[in-house]
């Protein structure tokens, strides 16, 4: 076994008094995240305090099963939340803190939480059994694909608004380099472990060129903050295909496409190294405020 340094702790809860929701709540997700972390670990929570999106931490917006919650809720409505983490102290603290909440719904306490000054009652903590928890680590996810028959599509589900920055502008659009290459970043950003040491330029151009859209089915959706910001990114499903050739490398570089093609399965068992992790890592800009929420199957 492992230490776990990936995890996705979904907290399900129901409202207790009318309310209206009219933004995501993914400062108040914040706010609360950095709260659980903060009552086991003060000093890991002061670190990740700023709004740096490249933080081993992600957190949801307020959640029903289709997406966002926005408008009026009842009191017993159902929503749930999330938050991810990346890192070996991260998983431990939001560990500890979920066996607290589970220990205390167990024995028959009634669990509280507060988003953005309403409270909410806890109903289930989960660290599996739910489509947008997980548990794990970086090794695991490496000794998954290590010797796998690499998939020839990756499908995609995105949760929660998507966008990236690209050139000084958002582009909320899943093309396989702002989709993948968010992934590698952040991987390589957050783990020193490896699937196999491949230079990230030829990574790069395997994902560039041989990694098709064969189908989506996205739509743009508006993310309302506080005070009225907003953000645009889109939401929905794409299906990635792994291509066995590129015909533009093979007329524009041809020594790296017969690389790309020689090596083709370590470069696609990479890939979907990648995919397995986005659960935990979610994609693109403002992870760490609700948006990206991303998993592969």
């Amino acid at each position: 076994m492992y230490p776990t340094d990936l995890i996705a702790w979904v907290i399900e809860c129901r409202a207790l008094s009318p309310a209206r929701i009219d933004n995501h709540m993914g400062r108040a997700l914040q706010f609360f995240a950095l709260n659980q972390i903060g009552a086991v670990n003060p000093d890991l929570a002061e670190l990740l305090h700023d709004d740096d999106d490249q933080k081993p931490i992600t957190v949801s917006g307020l959640m029903r099963n289709g997406g966002i919650l926005y408008g009026d809720i009842k009191p017993n409505d159902s929503a749930w939340i999330r938050i991810t983490g990346l890192s070996t102290e991260i998983a431990s603290a939001l560990l500890i803190a979920h066996t607290d909440m589970q220990r205390r719904l167990s024995a028959g306490e009634t669990v509280t939480i507060e988003l953005d000054r309403t409270l909410w009652a806890v109903k289930h903590v989960q660290i599996d059994g739910h489509a947008w928890a997980g548990n794990g680590s970086y090794q695991a996810l490496i000794d998954r694909q290590a010797n796998s028959t690499p998939a020839k599509t990756i499908k995609f589900a995105f949760l929660s608004p998507t966008t990236f920055r690209s050139q000084t502008v958002n582009m909320p659009i899943p093309t396989p380099s702002l989709v993948f290459g968010s992934l590698l970043a952040r991987w390589m950003t957050f783990t020193a472990h490896r699937l196999r040491d491949l230079p990230q330029d030829q990574v790069m151009a395997f994902i560039q060129h041989h990694i098709l859209i064969s189908q989506h089915n996205i739509r743009t959706q508006l993310v309302r903050g506080k005070q009225g910001g907003k953000e645009i990114g889109f939401v929905g499903e794409v299906v990635y295909e792994l291509a066995h050739k590129s015909d533009y490398l093979g007329k524009h570089d041809p020594e790296l496409e017969a690389l790309l093609r020689d090596e083709h399965i370590w470069f696609a068992r990479t890939i979907d190294l990648l995919a397995d992790f986005a659960i935990y890592s979610s994609v693109g800009r403002k992870t760490t405020t609700g948006m990206g929420m991303a998993k592969s199957g």
